[in-house]
């Protein structure tokens, strides 16, 4: 028996926070999306005193970006040698569906190795429609042979949008 706990992480499209760690005397840094307005043209990035080895996070608004895939760039100055350090990437894909409200969750499934279809996997049973997006499950794993499987979950909400197929690899061995 596998037992499953599944939780489903929302991520706000309003901001995106990361941390960064860089190495130098850090005067300045700034981010940009997509593209590279100039050196010292980007948003400013607030952080406290410079050090050699400076690790910060900030909060970079997203919320006028448009949907789509967009690449956020880090960079920093360094006072010492009064330059700026290579822009770093982080690539990233901003979605209406994540800035909506949270809807209840109707119904979920299972299935291990092959789709059946959705609405065609074993039925995970729970109470009532929840927002709530953890629950345990207990799945039997007894018709399974001996080897590496994957286990799949996903969940439908009140409107009848299924999300995404979770996966998870696993070994089964005999007893």
């Amino acid at each position: 028996m596998i037992h499953f706990l599944r939780k489903m992480l929302v991520i706000s499209s309003l901001c995106l926070v990361l941390p960064f760690i860089v190495q130098a005397q850090i005067k300045k840094a700034e981010y940009y999306f997509d593209n590279d307005p100039g050196f010292g043209n980007g948003t400013a990035i607030s952080f406290s005193k410079s050090a050699k080895d400076t690790t910060f996070s900030f909060t970079a608004g997203i919320n006028t970006l448009s949907n789509g895939i967009h690449r956020l760039f880090v960079r920093s100055y360094d006072s010492v040698n009064k330059s700026w350090s290579h822009s770093i990437p982080k690539m990233f894909y901003k979605s209406s569906i994540l800035s909506s409200p949270l809807v209840n969750i109707t119904q979920a499934e299972y299935f291990f190795d092959t789709d059946p279809g959705v609405g065609n996997g074993s039925i995970i049973n729970f109470a009532t429609p929840r927002q709530d997006t953890t629950f345990s499950f207990i799945a039997s794993i007894s018709s399974l042979s001996n080897g590496i499987h994957q286990f799949y979950v996903r969940t439908k909400d009140v409107n009848g949008r299924w999300s995404l197929t979770d996966r998870q690899m696993f070994y089964k061995e005999a007893v």
